[in-house]
C-alpha cells in the first residue's frame, strides 16, 4: 500500500478495528453463553460429570462471563477503545480457555480446538499484527495445557508429534489469517486510492463542465479530453457592457466580490444546460457546446443557454438595485463550426481549450451584441432546434471577412 493510500485509509480502518473488536466482544459472550448451557446440559440432562468438575467448569464460565461483560460495557457501551485493548484481550481469552480445558480434559479435550475459533474471530480486527499474536497466545496456551497435564495428568497428554501439529497449525493460521487481512487492507488501499484521485479529477473537471459531464468524462471518454480533435461546436461569448468604466470607480475588494456574484449566477446556468466553462478573460465568458463530449444538440443548449443568462441577470440587477449597487449588461454572441479541441500548455499547466476561426468569429460577433442581446449566427441557427424566435439583422462587416456576416438577434 502507498503513503498516501496508507494515511487515507488509516482512519478507516481505526474504525474497523474498534468495529471488529465489538463484534468480538458480542461473539465471546455468546461462545461462553454457549458453554455454560453446554456444562449445564451434560450435567443435569447426560451426567456425565461430577458436581466438583462442575463447579470448577462453572466458576471458569463465571469470570470469563464477568470479564467478557466488563470488556463489553467498556469497548460497547462506552466507547472506549485503545489498540492495545486487542492484545490484552486475546491474552486474556487465551488464559480463560486454558483455566477452563485445565479443569477438564487439558490437551485431549473436545473442547480444545476452541483456540482455532479464537484465531479465526481476531481476524475480525482487521490487522495481521493482532491477528498473529492471538494465533501465538493460543499455541502458548495450548503448550501450557500439555505441560501442565505431564506433570499432573500424563494420561490426557497427548503425544509429542500431536502437540507439534497442533502448535504448528495455530501458528499457520494466524499467518494465513493475518495475510489474508493485509490482502484486503491492500485492496481497499487501492480502492481507496483510485477513488480519491478519482474525485480530485472530477473535482478539477467540475471547474470546466457540470459534475456529471465530468463523471462522464472520467467513466469512459476520457481520451477525449486529453487528446485534441476536430470537432464540430457551437461557442458561447458573453461580456459586460461598459465594464472598463464601471471598474475604474468601484474598489478593487467591491469589484471582485461583485464579478464573482455575477459570474456565480452564470456558472451555474452554463452547467445547467451542460456547457464547458473554456474560459474567463477579464468580465468575458467563454462556454463552448460539443466538447469534450459531443452534443447533437450542442446549438441549441447554447441558445437557450444564452437566453437564460439575459433573464438571469434582470434578477441580478434586481437584487443589486435593492442593495445600491451598479447593474450591469451584458452581449452575448453564440456561433457554430468547426474547432481544434485539446489541452495546450506544458507539462506543468494545461488548460483544456478550443481554437480556431470559429472561436474567433463568435468573439467578434459577441462584440457586436448590444447590452441585453443575443446575437446568433446563421450557422447556428440552422442547426438549432427548438420554437426560437429572431429578428433578422442587416449583414456586417467583421475582420477578417471579405463577406458581410449574416446574423439574428434572439427574441426571448
Amino acid at each position: 500500500m502507498s503513503g498516501t493510500a496508507a494515511i487515507e485509509t488509516a482512519p478507516l480502518f481505526r474504525e474497523e478495528e474498534h468495529e471488529g473488536e465489538r463484534k468480538i466482544n458480542r461473539l465471546r459472550l455468546a461462545g461462553i453463553f454457549a458453554f455454560f448451557l453446554n456444562e449445564m446440559f451434560i450435567y443435569h440432562a447426560l451426567g456425565a460429570v461430577d458436581a466438583v468438575f462442575h463447579a470448577r467448569a462453572l466458576t471458569v464460565c463465571a469470570a470469563w462471563m464477568g470479564f467478557a461483560a466488563a470488556v463489553w460495557w467498556s469497548v460497547n457501551r462506552r466507547g472506549f477503545y485503545h489498540r492495545s485493548v486487542k492484545y490484552a484481550v486475546s491474552a486474556a481469552d487465551a488464559l480463560f480457555l486454558f483455566w477452563l480445558l485445565a479443569v477438564a480434559d487439558g490437551p485431549s479435550s473436545p473442547v480444545a480446538p476452541a483456540f482455532y475459533v479464537l484465531i479465526a474471530f481476531s481476524a475480525l480486527r482487521y490487522s495481521r499484527k493482532a491477528t498473529f499474536a492471538c494465533a501465538v497466545f493460543s499455541a502458548a496456551a495450548f503448550l501450557g495445557l500439555q505441560y501442565e497435564a505431564l506433570l499432573r495428568r500424563p494420561d490426557l497428554a497427548l503425544p509429542a508429534y500431536a502437540v507439534g501439529i497442533h502448535l504448528l497449525s495455530m501458528l499457520l493460521m494466524g499467518a494465513a489469517a493475518g495475510y489474508v487481512v493485509s490482502q484486503l487492507q491492500a485492496l481497499v488501499g487501492r480502492a481507496v486510492s483510485t477513488l480519491m484521485a478519482r474525485l480530485r479529477a472530477e473535482d478539477a473537471l467540475s471547474r470546466y463542465v457540470s459534475r456529471q459531464v465530468a463523471s462522464h468524462i472520467l467513466a469512459g471518454e476520457k481520451e477525449l479530453w486529453l487528446a485534441g480533435s476536430r470537432r464540430e461546436v457551437a461557442v458561447l461569448m458573453s461580456d459586460i457592457r461598459g465594464f472598463t468604466p464601471l471598474s475604474e470607480k468601484m474598489d478593487p475588494e467591491a469589484l471582485v466580490s461583485l464579478l464573482n456574484r455575477y459570474f456565480k449566477v452564470m456558472i451555474e446556468i452554463v452547467f445547467k444546460h451542460d456547457g464547458m466553462l473554456d474560459k474567463f478573460v477579464g468580465d468575458e465568458i467563454m462556454v463552448v457546446f460539443g466538447a469534450p463530449l459531443d452534443q447533437p444538440d450542442a446549438e441549441t443548449r447554447a441558445i437557450r443557454c444564452a437566453a437564460e443568462m439575459q433573464k438571469a441577470l434582470e434578477g441580478f440587477n434586481a437584487g443589486q438595485r435593492a442593495a445600491g449597487g451598479p447593474e450591469l449588461g451584458i452581449g452575448i454572441a453564440v456561433h457554430s463550426g468547426p474547432v481544434v479541441a485539446g489541452n495546450v500548455g506544458s507539462e506543468t499547466r494545461m488548460d483544456y481549450t478550443v481554437m480556431g476561426d470559429t472561436v474567433n468569429m463568435t468573439q467578434r460577433m459577441q462584440a457586436r451584441a448590444a447590452a441585453g442581446k443575443v446575437l446568433v449566427s446563421e450557422a447556428a441557427k440552422s442547426r438549432a432546434v427548438g420554437d426560437f424566435s429572431y429578428t433578422e439583422l442587416e449583414p456586417f462587416q467583421v475582420k477578417g471577412r471579405q463577406e458581410p456576416v449574416k446574423a439574428f438577434e434572439l427574441v426571448f
